[in-house]
């Protein structure tokens, strides 16, 4: 930015990172994709920031001072428990001169537990400080930049700062909003349920299948269809309208059956815990579906279960 007014954030930004994982190289795969300027990596092990680097056309640099000094946005894109230190370690770095070379920077991580207040004091130093965190799951295989771009991405932090971040994210079509710091842990929390513990529910379906004789990979298998069609139907319908089921039916004699199979298998315990926790839930979507029907008999059934 040699020549232009410190603190000026150019409309053609250089965004780099500090950390190369797979948050890192998708972003910055999404952001090269769509003519960003990409200035590159670093990471605690230099062949993850040469790997990402190639992946984006750009640069793998020996430390974040050398990101920073390259690029006008940064992304923190490290595991969550280390984007304080990462940060703090930057800061250090520069001693006395932390504010010279921070100043009209913005910084951001992809938490999307974490407010933008963990990069402690970013104002001080004249950085601005923003998180950004697609709603989305990166699990590893094949290139997740194109589908990162289809997510939703929430925005919190430095006002000004937010709208060099939004132009960013416009460029690339992507659809963003803003979040109150205060709602994170709830927001993360549901963004757990609709995807990690999801896993969870999968995982204890296959248990199921398998204490029925069916191999690990045929259950799997088994239980592919059924999963991914309910789950386009809940994202494309939401859950009311996508309900089907023995509680949508007001099958109580077929709830009772299932408590019964479990109790008969002392080793579904958490099987059984999950069922019927999710279960008393799906009794209010039912409500909700038919306001008509009385589900209060299946709704003791399942109280008497815990």
């Amino acid at each position: 930015m040699q020549g232009k007014e410190r603190g000026v954030i150019e409309s053609n930004a250089r965004v780099g990172f500090v950390g190369a994982g797979k948050v890192g190289t998708a972003l910055g795969e999404l952001f090269r994709s769509c003519g960003i300027a990409v200035s590159g990596y670093s990471s605690l092990l230099a062949e993850d920031a040469q790997a990402a680097a190639e992946k984006t056309a750009s640069d793998a640099y020996a430390d974040a001072a050398e990101v920073v000094e390259a690029s006008d946005v940064i992304f923190f894109t490290v595991p969550d428990g280390e984007i304080s230190n990462a940060w703090k370690n930057l800061v250090a770095s520069y001693g006395a001169a932390a504010c010279d070379a921070l100043f009209g920077k913005i910084v951001c991580h992809c938490s999307g537990a974490l407010p933008a207040a963990v990069l402690a004091d970013a104002a001080e130093y004249g950085a601005k400080a923003v998180s950004v965190h697609p709603l989305f799951a990166i699990s590893g295989g094949g290139s997740a930049q194109a589908k990162i771009g289809t997510a939703l991405f929430t925005l919190e932090g430095d006002e000004s700062a937010l709208a060099t971040v939004s132009a960013l994210l416009d460029v690339c079509g992507v659809h963003h909003r803003e979040i109150a710091s205060s709602d994170k842990p709830l927001y993360h929390a549901a963004a757990v349920c609709a995807s990690n513990l999801a896993v969870g529910l999968f995982a204890s379906a296959q248990t199921m299948l398998e204490r029925c004789g069916f191999g690990a990979d045929e259950a799997r298998g088994a239980l592919r269809s059924l999963f991914v069609g309910n789950c386009e139907s809940i994202a494309e319908r939401g859950p009311i309208d996508a309900l089907t089921g023995p509680i949508e039916r007001n099958d109580a004699e077929t709830v009772v059956g299932h408590l019964m199979a479990f109790r008969e298998d002392p080793t579904l315990l958490k099987e059984r815990d999950a069922y019927t926790a999710l279960s008393r839930v799906v009794v209010e979507v039912a409500a909700a579906k038919h306001p008509e029907r009385d589900y209060s008999h299946i709704a003791e059934i399942l109280r008497a279960a815990r």
